[in-house]
């Protein structure tokens, strides 16, 4: 974004408002981005701010006048009366920014009246690294058998699916090699009338508390797909572990996991 001039005095106390800096920049293919913003000039007042934000997007022919956007920001600077121009502020991209970001500028105003307003600029610097992908997908294949209607957290060795997470239950989880997210998680059933409305959740270090959730019904002898993204993320050298709770018994459960991640 070239040096933009940006006048929000006339905002009410107590609201925001977002513009959109750009619609979708493409970042497929790289392997790292960071956020930066240049502070030209700044008046804002006690309790307003200025953050601008960018979340993945994934814009598609078939409807080219429709934003795709996930909720979960991967990344957003901050800007508020504490700063002074002139002034750089940065962020890093968290992983799964995926093919496409957008950014975005959202003016929030507190108590305070009087002049709000910003002159700015900003860019995305995009890095891949030499000779190896900037990214690298993984699939991890998953068999277990559970009659029960409660959540259980699939094997990564061996059968048997458990009920409770722990470090001494080390064969429900595996290691991030690198930074990354979980892009989806294919489920089939074998049980005569389904699994029923089914949720799968990603579990980081061994927490029972999931990181990111999905829901979808899984019927008989069909491969349900459950799309994550951004919220889904995971840093090097941490425990990973995906739990399935459906509403009917599942009997023979098949998975597999797809795992996307950032190079160097």
């Amino acid at each position: 974004m070239r040096r933009r001039s940006l006048d929000f005095t006339n905002l009410a106390a107590s609201s925001s408002i977002e513009v959109v800096l750009e619609r979708a920049v493409p970042t497929i293919g790289f392997a790292d981005a960071l956020l930066q913003v240049r502070v030209h000039a700044a008046t804002i007042p006690s309790g307003a701010s200025l953050v601008c934000i960018a979340s993945a997007t994934s814009p598609t022919p078939e409807e080219p006048g429709t934003d795709f956007v996930d909720p979960n920001p991967v990344g957003q600077v901050t800007i508020d009366s504490t700063v002074t121009a002139p002034s750089l502020r940065q962020a890093q991209l968290g992983a799964g920014f995926g093919r496409a970001v957008r950014v975005a500028l959202r003016a929030t105003r507190g108590a305070t009246g009087g002049t709000f307003t910003a002159t700015l600029s900003a860019c995305l610097v995009l890095k891949v690294h030499p000779g190896e992908p900037a990214q690298m997908r993984m699939l991890t294949t998953h068999s277990y058998d559970d009659t029960s209607f409660a959540l259980r957290f699939i094997p990564f060795a061996g059968t048997t699916a458990g009920a409770s997470l722990s470090t001494a239950t080390n064969q429900l989880a595996m290691i991030a090699p690198y930074d990354g997210w979980l892009r989806r998680v294919t489920v089939r059933s074998t049980a005569s009338a389904g699994a029923g409305s089914t949720v799968v959740t990603l579990h980081r270090n061994y927490s029972g508390t999931a990181s990111a959730t999905r829901t979808v019904t899984v019927p008989l002898n069909v491969s349900t797909v459950f799309e994550f993204g951004a919220d889904a993320s995971f840093l090097a050298g941490e425990a990973l572990s995906i739990g399935i709770d459906p509403t009917a018994g599942p009997t023979d459960v098949t998975v597999v996991c797809e795992w996307v991640y950032r190079r160097g």
